[in-house]
């Protein structure tokens, strides 16, 4: 018998950094609540008969920020894990002008 699995990936809220474009991926990373509660209202709701086993998080506080809200009203915890988180900036790490954001998408997108 074949098992199927549902994976959901849930982006983060906006941080200050996405709107001032800078390549912002080090830990702990910006977090800040005004932006959580928008984004916890924009996540989809479990469809009917699915079950949702886990949530993961990355070690960024915006991924544990957008993450908390759902996991109470799922009965599970969040599991924080290290291997799971975006692409490195780097060397070009806070950076947001032209040449730094075509480097870094020109890598991720190698």
């Amino acid at each position: 018998m074949t098992r199927s699995m549902r994976m959901l990936l849930i982006r983060h809220g906006q941080t200050p950094s996405n709107l001032g474009h800078f390549l912002d991926t080090a830990r702990p990373g910006p977090a800040s609540p005004t932006w959580v509660s928008g984004r916890r209202r924009r996540c989809p709701e479990r469809p009917p008969g699915r079950t949702s086993p886990r949530l993961y998080a990355s070690t960024l506080a915006r991924t544990q920020l957008t993450a908390a809200p759902l996991a109470p009203e799922r009965g599970i915890e969040v599991r924080i894990r290290d291997g799971i988180r975006e692409l490195s900036a780097g060397d070009l790490e806070m950076r947001a002008d032209e040449d730094a954001v075509r480097r870094y998408l020109t890598t991720a997108f190698s």
